[in-house]
């Protein structure tokens, strides 16, 4: 079939529609419903609530307060900084638990912390790892074993460190003193940040109620004013150690309490529940002619 005759080819009849049902003479179909989409829920009636009265705020949600172990960690994680991590004596390598104390020492500086906890412990050398394991974790539960050689924290066994004495700490601690000042703890930290390799920090006391603090050659003496009374006396301390001391106590303000240059210096901070103690190192003249 050639394009032409394809135009011009007679097109189909269209096909003849049903017919009606008035042409067939009969009665028509029922109409079918429509179908409906889904009910729409209707809404709860809304409950009218009756106005604040005046000068009355919203209840707040409570914050959740400490739990009761909560200072006994964050003291234990303060004392871990005083241990014997050499572990030149077992002992030493914990934090004793005594009389409602948390003490900690390595023989040349203690921190002493009075934190009472719901728990019969007394005389437990608890290893470091126990504060540092619960820095994020609350305790709940803390019991001691019958044999008193674990701890049960939160149902969980924790070994002690036995079969060590602790040292007698009240023994070398003083309790009288010949002189008593308080300072600014913020120009004697910034100082001992300098001492850099220095193993001496010495305190030479001057008139008007000042200390010359002398770190190393290298940095100027730094004056420090106080209040109190001393006698006219040269003291020294490890740098390291002094700075370790004052970071770990609260308030901008320092009570330092001595008897001698060649015994223990007692600090305490702007809280009566938390003391530390230093020992002095030994000077030479030759040293102290070097820092005056």
């Amino acid at each position: 079939m050639g394009f032409f005759e394809f135009l011009f080819r007679p097109q189909p009849k269209p096909a003849k529609a049903p017919a009606s049902p008035a042409d067939r003479g009969s009665s028509p179909a029922p109409e079918q419903p429509q179908a409906q989409g889904p009910i729409p829920a209707q809404e709860p009636p809304r409950i009218q609530r009756a106005p604040l009265p005046a000068g009355r705020a919203k209840p707040r949600q409570e914050a959740r307060l400490p739990g009761p172990f909560d200072q006994f960690v964050a003291a234990g994680l303060r004392a871990i900084r005083f241990i014997d991590k050499k572990g030149y004596r077992k002992a030493l390598a914990g934090v004793l638990y005594r009389k409602g104390h948390i003490i900690a020492t390595d023989g040349h500086r203690l921190l002493k912390e009075r934190v009472p906890i719901p728990a019969h412990l007394d005389e437990v050398i608890i290893p470091p790892e126990l504060f540092v394991a619960h820095r994020h974790v609350p305790i709940k539960t803390l019991s001691l074993t019958r044999d008193r050689k674990s701890l049960m924290v939160n149902g969980q066994p924790c070994r002690l460190i036995v079969g060590e004495k602790y040292p007698d700490t009240d023994s070398v601690t003083p309790t009288v003193f010949k002189f008593q000042i308080t300072f600014d703890r913020l120009p004697v930290e910034d100082a001992l940040r300098l001492a850099g390799e220095s193993k001496q920090a010495v305190f030479t006391t001057m008139m008007g109620n000042r200390l010359r603090m002398t770190v190393n050659q290298t940095v100027p003496p730094t004056v420090i004013p106080f209040k109190g009374q001393v006698e006219n006396t040269e003291f020294a301390f490890n740098p390291a150690f002094l700075l370790g001391v004052l970071r770990s106590l609260e308030g901008d303000n320092v009570t330092m309490k001595g008897n001698s240059p060649l015994s223990a210096f007692v600090f305490q901070g702007e809280q009566p529940e938390r003391t530390a103690l230093l020992m002095p190192v030994r000077i030479t003249a030759e040293e102290m002619r070097a820092a005056a």
